[in-house]
């Protein structure tokens, strides 16, 4: 017996959605169970002709003049490799860089990136220096008026101290997926649903 066209559109179309569901459904469970980490961030361009309208943002610490990058930050070795968080008041910092996903303390979350780390004094001894943490997560999708008012928002002078940072979840493989961003201690998660 053959199934006409109508069915079988139906049919592909149901399943398509199911798949389209169950990949929500796999990344909130995801987001919800990984460890939360708090980090500070600096924005980019909001706008995109084809991707629709985001904050596009970079993970950046200041290096205060005379501080040295974290063990295993080394600028001259730039490779993806474990970056042990640990939180520090209001957020997370880079502990150490290395080759195991082992902390020094409880508490420490294990995630898998690419560190940048420039210490102060690097070329211009006035410059302050800076660490940029890459976790292939760069953006916060929202609508046109809300990304460019966070986007504004998330502008930092050199050396002013964070105002804005992203929240990740992290899980048990090093994997970081966005839950959502604070912005002048306001937060606003991704919400799928």
């Amino acid at each position: 017996m053959k199934i006409g066209l109508p069915p079988r559109i139906l049919l592909a179309a149901v399943l398509l959605t199911a798949a389209l569901v169950g990949v929500v459904v796999r990344e909130s469970l995801a987001r919800a169970r990984g460890a939360e980490v708090v980090l500070p961030i600096n924005a980019y361009d909001p706008r995109s002709p084809l991707s629709g309208h985001f904050v596009r943002f970079a993970i950046t610490y200041p290096i205060p003049k005379g501080a040295a990058c974290p063990p295993g930050a080394d600028a001259a070795v730039p490779d993806w490799r474990w970056v042990i968080l640990r939180r520090d008041g209001a957020f997370h910092r880079v502990a150490s860089v290395g080759g195991t996903r082992q902390g020094d303390r409880p508490g420490d979350v294990p995630v898998w990136g690419w560190v940048t780390c420039h210490p102060a004094g690097d070329g211009d001894p006035r410059a302050q220096g800076a660490l940029t943490l890459d976790l292939r997560v760069d953006r916060f999708h929202a609508d046109q008026r809300q990304a460019e008012a966070i986007e504004r928002s998330l502008r930092l002078d050199p050396g002013q101290s964070p105002s804005a940072f992203a929240v990740l979840s992290i899980d048990d493989r090093g994997k970081a997926r966005l839950k959502g961003i604070i912005v002048n201690g306001r937060r606003t998660d991704l919400t799928w649903l």
